[in-house]
């Protein structure tokens, strides 16, 4: 999954996602941003269901002023865990006040 086109001010922010993982194991992500990998995600199991949604965070991460390119890709054998929700949150912010709030219905292809 990827997403162009990300401005935000330069800083420190943490990518919140809200997940599922129906599977026994972790389902992890590698992030990548502006093309340099940056941190694994390991998204847990959410108990064998995957209608049981979870929310897991990235260590924090480097943002450019201007445009950010964010990708995310599988880290592991089993694929990654269905995500419908990513937040980018300033590090230290308060998570009701995100930055972008992306629907990951229509991520860029």
């Amino acid at each position: 999954i990827e997403w162009d086109n990300v401005d935000v001010k330069e800083g420190e922010y943490e990518l919140i996602f809200r997940y599922a993982n129906g599977g026994r194991d972790p389902r992890p992500l590698r992030i990548y941003i502006n093309a340099v990998s940056t941190d694994v995600v390991a998204f847990e199991s959410t108990d064998k269901r995957w209608h049981l949604w979870k929310h897991t965070k990235s260590a924090p991460l480097s943002l450019h002023q201007g445009t950010n390119t964010i990708r995310l890709r599988v880290a592991g054998d089993a694929g990654g865990p269905n995500l419908d929700q990513m937040i980018i949150l300033p590090l230290g912010a308060d998570p009701n006040d995100p930055v972008i709030l992306s629907d990951l219905a229509t991520p860029a292809p």
